[in-house]
């Protein structure tokens, strides 16, 4: 048992547990472009960072996801609309000096309580 307690100790057991799964991710939101202007679209898109087997990497969460995007333009409420990984503000919505701000949550219509999944924010120069 010493050996064990030692792993435990050290943390190392800890990276041999996080190893063995082959489904851990995390979820960010971002707005695309990186650096848009006050003629380009938005898109608040959803990506999942999966480690699946070892490969590493962000994909877009298109699949069975669905999501309420809610935007916001000067801290004034715009309107939501649901998706499936990715939602788009057109460029009518806003003009040159705003922010705009999305934020992704889980669908109202799952069956589990909604929760904010993540949120991103530009300045339109």
């Amino acid at each position: 048992m010493k050996p064990l307690m030692k792993l435990v100790q050290t943390g190392a057991l800890l990276s041999l547990i996080e190893g063995c799964s082959n489904d851990s991710f995390v979820t960010q939101v971002k707005l695309e472009p990186q650096y848009p202007t006050s003629q380009d679209d938005l898109d608040c898109v959803v990506y999942e960072k999966r480690d699946i087997g070892g490969n590493v990497g962000f994909t877009v969460q298109e699949s069975f996801e669905t999501y309420d995007f809610h935007w916001l333009v000067n801290n004034t409420y715009l309107f939501h609309e649901e998706g499936h990984g990715w939602n788009r503000l057109e460029y009518e919505n806003f003009t040159s000096g705003d922010e705009v701000l999305c934020s992704a949550w889980t669908s109202e219509s799952s069956s589990d309580d909604a929760y904010e999944v993540g949120s991103a924010w530009v300045y339109i120069p």
